[in-house]
């Protein structure tokens, strides 16, 4: 097959940490790596950085994926989604939630979708997002927001009372985030641990993964591409 050239791609491509070129806006799911999602994940901070600590959308997957089992009992696909549902934000930032409702970010939305779709196929994701996934992700919303932020501007009144009656049989939920806070490379092993735990078929993908993780960050150099092509 004809290799596709740049100006057959749609839109502009990001390098990965992977070092990949990455299209955002045309993604294919086998240029998809779980290294360039753990690693972006959890380098971007929730709320826009306007927290008392870091605290990065991949923590904030984990913390879903955790509480998730409320009121049935998850499957391997709900927890695989919990740890994936924000994935697509590795390539497109995470927007907050008052713009991306905005009609001025239609199109963002949709290369959202997109990116999810591709990412879906990828990890062989099943549906769409559980409804269980979506009320934890707004439950967890609360938590973080109520135990991080330093000042609480928003009532959020239905969503802290989901939250609460979501929780109820988790305690500790608001503690947990006032113990130290985890790096990333913690973040990164932890998630991988448990998407190699809930989807067995990945466990190879997750452990090789973990070691190229480990593998570039002992580097103290960065390496050009003719030097890895020699």
């Amino acid at each position: 097959m004809k290799k596709l050239q740049n100006s057959e791609r749609k839109g502009d491509w990001i390098q990965t940490f992977s070092g990949q070129r990455f299209y955002p806006l045309d993604p294919r799911p086998n240029e998809i790596e779980l290294v360039d999602i753990v690693v972006a994940l959890s380098n971007q901070c929730r709320f826009s950085g306007h927290l008392r600590r870091h605290y990065s959308v991949l923590e904030h997957s984990v913390r879903v994926a955790h509480i998730l089992g409320q009121p049935h009992l998850p499957t391997s696909n709900d927890y695989a989604w919990a740890l994936l549902h924000d994935a697509a934000e590795a390539y497109l930032q995470d927007l907050p939630r008052p713009l991306k409702q905005l009609d001025e970010f239609a199109h963002y939305r949709a290369a959202e979708a997109r990116l999810m779709a591709a990412i879906a196929d990828r990890f062989g994701l099943i549906g769409s997002l559980p409804p269980m996934v979506d009320f934890a992700d707004k439950a967890m919303l609360w938590w973080e927001y109520s135990a991080l932020m330093p000042q609480l501007l928003h009532d959020w009144e239905s969503i802290r009372t989901s939250a609460e009656r979501y929780t109820c049989g988790h305690f500790g939920v608001y503690d947990c985030f006032q113990g130290q806070t985890p790096d990333a490379k913690t973040c990164i092993s932890t998630w991988l641990k448990m998407l190699a735990w809930f989807r067995p078929d990945l466990a190879g993908e997750c452990h090789t993964t973990q070691d190229f993780y480990d593998l570039q960050t002992r580097c103290k150099w960065a390496t050009s591409s003719h030097e890895v092509s020699r």
